[in-house]
């Protein structure tokens, strides 16, 4: 075959019908003698409907894509492609970590509230200990003949309770640096993900040229999509 009619409407080998439509279309609007004035426009758009009428009929297609060897193709074509496989894999790449940084920012935000929630219970329970305390010591006070037989008992619950204590500042000193450490991590990663977002943007802008310079060499025409 003397042209790549997938090629020259802009679609993959595997487009339907649906993206055959819609690509001829797009190219109508600039591609149209009566919408581009370049010398070439009748021929070029032409050469466009040749390869709409030919891809949008089953049998027609049928028959091209029989008679298309790999000698028909460009050259360059091979370079082309494996230029794009490997910028679409680096891409992919690149999404792929842009996903797993925003899924952190995500389980911080839900991290946060968690933790201080937990904080504000430890807060609670200290208080709660500390109220104990003061209303026991006021007791003990108070009774004081009857309470020396009792002593043991209240040096116990007085272990217990600041050992209670201890292991309630423990784990609000944890949570807090927790909160601390995860809010100091959210601007690192929103930077890293507008990195990743520009970087995706530079990808596709690169793979988009490529795409167009080889259409341009084959062609001598720039398709624009």
């Amino acid at each position: 075959m003397d042209h790549d009619y997938y090629a020259i409407l802009g679609v993959p080998r595997t487009a339907d019908s649906n993206a055959i439509k819609a690509a001829y279309k797009k190219l109508a609007l600039t591609k149209h003698p009566d919408r581009n004035n370049k010398p070439n426009a009748t021929a070029e758009f032409q050469l466009i409907s040749e390869a709409y009428d030919t891809l949008i009929n089953a049998e027609k297609r049928r028959i091209y894509d029989a008679d298309c060897t790999t000698a028909t193709k460009s050259p360059g074509e091979d370079v082309k492609n494996r230029q794009i496989a490997e910028l679409t894999t680096w891409l992919q790449r690149l999404q792929r970590d842009r996903s797993e940084q925003e899924a952190a920012v995500q389980k911080i935000h839900i991290d946060i509230p968690r933790l201080s929630e937990e904080i504000t219970r430890i807060e609670e329970e200290k208080d709660r200990i500390l109220s104990e305390q003061a209303a026991e010591e006021k007791w003990v006070v108070s009774v004081t003949a009857a309470l020396l037989g009792r002593r043991g008992d209240l040096a116990q619950k007085r272990q217990l309770r600041e050992r209670a204590m201890s292991d309630l500042m423990e784990r609000q000193r944890t949570n807090e640096e927790a909160v601390k450490d995860k809010l100091a991590n959210i601007p690192s990663l929103r930077a890293k993900i507008e990195y990743l977002y520009s970087m995706e943007d530079k990808l596709k802008a690169q793979i988009k040229s490529i795409e167009r310079e080889w259409r341009e060499g084959i062609f001598g025409w720039n398709f624009e999509y």
